[in-house]
């Protein structure tokens, strides 16, 4: 399976430890991490508390990248970066749905799904400023239409 990802996507390497019990599929050049790896996962975003890895992985990345940014100050960054912790009410809403098309509406969203977003506009341990603008009005009466419209803007 590892080779067949690095075949796909024509980066990468196989390791495979000498007895033959783990192996790691590894890109180690940034320049290919920021032009591969990190737009597949924006176009096909997870959906658990993965995306919350992701999104550090991610900060991460830029932060490395920052020519602005001393060492020392990359170095705190990532530092305090490490240290975030998921929040025990965190729910993973990715910014765009994957397949949105105009003509014939192909979300990923569905009754269920929507009936999880709806639960984010009334869960009170969920601060307010920890929700988008954009979704923040949405409670347990939001029609589908009114979450898949928010969330196409998301």
């Amino acid at each position: 399976m590892l080779y067949f990802i690095k075949k796909q996507l024509g980066v990468g390497s196989v390791n495979i430890t000498a007895n033959n019990q783990k192996a790691d599929f590894r890109i180690r050049d940034r320049k290919t991490i920021g032009s591969i790896i990190i737009p597949i996962f924006e176009k096909y975003p997870l959906l658990t508390s993965k995306y919350h890895s992701y999104e550090k992985f991610k900060k991460a990345y830029y932060i490395l990248e920052d020519t602005n940014l001393s060492t020392k100050e990359k170095d705190n960054l990532l530092l305090e970066l490490q240290s975030e912790e998921m929040p025990n009410n965190y729910i993973s809403i990715p910014r765009r749905p994957s397949t949105c098309r105009e003509k014939n509406v192909n979300y990923t969203i569905n009754e269920a799904s929507a009936h999880r977003v709806r639960k984010l506009g009334v869960m009170s341990e969920l601060p307010n400023s920890s929700l988008s603008p954009q979704i923040s009005h949405l409670n347990i009466n939001s029609r589908l239409e009114d979450i898949k419209s928010a969330i196409s803007i998301y």
